[in-house]
């Protein structure tokens, strides 16, 4: 029986987990600068240790809602196609290993590359298992990605002139 470690967290009611092998770490929410011209899922970039990099607000993208950030939001620093973004959730709450025993298909999905892998039931708790990498790679949050690398760039280059 195989199984996979993952993260919970929350968007709205609803809770979600990711492999934990997706992400680099968790953060607490911080100041953000805004980017002209994306998407509403983009909320903007941040500084963490360092790095600027861009955050995706999870709740318009899974529930097309905006809400407020909380002291229990959190920004998942994860790895898609080679980059660092963070997704801000409600909250995350804790690793768990789940085996793929208790993982379901999802009946509803409507093509292959849905980025819902599937519902892990857990005593009376109802995890919809993502898979990160397709949630992020969708046409609208490649093109902010691509935005957000020129507009960092073009910061950096007046910064050293």
């Amino acid at each position: 029986m195989s199984s996979t470690k993952v993260i919970v967290f929350k968007v709205g009611n609803e809770e979600y987990v990711i492999d934990i092998f997706k992400v680099q770490s968790i953060e607490r929410m911080q100041d953000v600068t805004a980017i002209p011209n994306s998407s509403p899922a983009l909320i903007g970039v941040t500084n963490i240790r360092g790095e600027v990099l861009p955050l995706f607000d999870l709740h318009k993208i899974l529930t097309l809602k905006e809400v407020e950030n909380t002291d229990n939001t959190r920004i998942i620093l994860v790895e898609s196609q080679g980059k660092t973004l963070g997704v801000v959730v409600d909250e995350a709450s804790e690793v768990l290993e789940i085996s793929h025993d208790i993982i379901q298909q999802p009946s509803f999905t409507v093509s292959e590359d849905s980025f819902i892998k599937g519902v892990a039931t857990l005593e009376a708790r109802m995890l919809i298992v993502l898979d990160i990498e397709k949630l992020l790679s969708n046409d609208n949050v490649s093109a902010d990605v691509e935005k957000l690398q020129a507009f960092i760039h073009e910061g950096l280059m007046e910064e050293s002139v």
